[in-house]
């Protein structure tokens, strides 16, 4: 090829070197963004702090609950059928010491604003009932409330228990015990009885995820208790939802995501990548928390850019629970014997 033919040819093509450099950075960020969505994380990311992670030996183990006092248990006080107890059992943050409260019957705990517990004593023939603990010394503090049904999924919010009953919202009064039952909208008959939820509070509602209903989200006000929005729509299978940093989180099983909804507009957006098989979630120091059955990890996210921080955090079992306070992460499996605490700083 002559030098007169060879120059013809590079001016015929001037800007391939271009063209080439434009697709490997496209490949490139559609590489970033997929890796971004299978939560990797890269060496030079951020430096995120490497969470303590401490085990505590409690017994079996169940729903928790934490605040600056204490972390509250079930655990299991023996296994007879239709008479097995629960036990009370309480975690101090400053020593990581154990100390069992009373029997209180087949039911499982929450615990009040003000710091005070409420059981939720199942009945296998019903009906449930609610019983007050008080939160240092773990003794009785009121009667037991009976209540004319059976109780999914309790939480306290705004000063009452707050449950799924035969397909209504179940509103029980802290300190009155008066029970209030709340109509959804076009809640599906057929399905009123198994009906679950998973509930959260803001400042001014109470959101509740209808679980097996598409992904309906509820939005409650606790001033009137009346169904304010009941046509917010998030992922096929919610699992777990929290409200803080301007937005209600949810948690997708079937989506493996953590959604993001704007309380104002509705706006629905996914976040993160979940991790495997997602569990729940909680807010904490500037993080959404998620609690992965497999491989058994706790998957941190910042709730301001939805970046993962740092690598997976190991705990031992398979996470079910989870909750935050005293200055800690603390993650509970379903049935086993430890409680793993994960020490973190903030990322405020």
């Amino acid at each position: 090829m002559t030098t007169e033919a060879a120059g013809t040819r590079d001016r015929r093509h001037p800007y391939r070197a271009v063209w080439v450099l434009v697709i490997l950075l496209i490949l490139l960020a559609l590489f970033a963004i997929v890796a971004q969505r299978l939560g990797v994380t890269w060496p030079w990311s951020a430096d995120y702090d490497t969470p303590r992670v401490t085990n505590i030996e409690v017994g079996f183990t169940g729903p928790l609950y934490a605040n600056e006092r204490g972390v509250w248990i079930n655990t299991q006080g023996s296994s007879e059928g239709v008479n097995s107890t629960v036990e009370l059992s309480r975690i101090d943050p400053r020593t990581n010491e154990v100390h069992l409260g009373p029997t209180v019957g087949a039911g499982t705990v929450v615990a009040t604003e003000n710091d005070d517990l409420w059981a939720i004593i199942f009945h296998p023939r019903g009906p449930d009932r609610l019983q007050r603990f008080d939160g240092d010394t773990l003794r009785p503090k009121s009667k037991q409330v009976r209540i004319d049904s059976f109780i999914i999924h309790p939480k306290v919010l705004h000063g009452s228990v707050w449950a799924m009953s035969e397909g209504d919202i179940l509103r029980v009064d802290n300190e009155t015990a008066r029970v209030t039952r709340i109509k959804v909208p076009g809640f599906a008959l057929r399905s009123r009885f198994f009906a679950a939820a998973v509930f959260a509070s803001g400042e001014d509602s109470v959101w509740v995820s209808l679980v097996g209903e598409s992904g309906r989200i509820v939005r409650v006000d606790p001033q009137t208790n009346r169904v304010v929005d009941y046509k917010l729509q998030t992922g096929p299978c919610p699992t777990d939802l929290a409200v803080g940093y301007d937005a209600v989180w949810v948690l997708d099983r079937c989506w493996n995501a953590l959604l993001r909804i704007d309380p104002d507009s509705g706006h629905l957006e996914v976040r993160a990548a979940a991790g495997g098989d997602p569990q729940s979630l909680v807010l904490a120091g500037g993080f959404v928390w998620i609690t992965n059955g497999q491989p058994g990890t706790v998957t941190r996210i910042h709730a301001s850019t939805g970046e993962r921080a740092g690598p997976r955090i190991d705990v031992d079992g398979v996470p079910q629970y989870i909750t935050a306070g005293a200055g800690a992460v603390w993650v509970a499996p379903q049935g086993d014997t430890l409680v793993s605490r994960i020490d973190f700083e903030s990322g405020d």
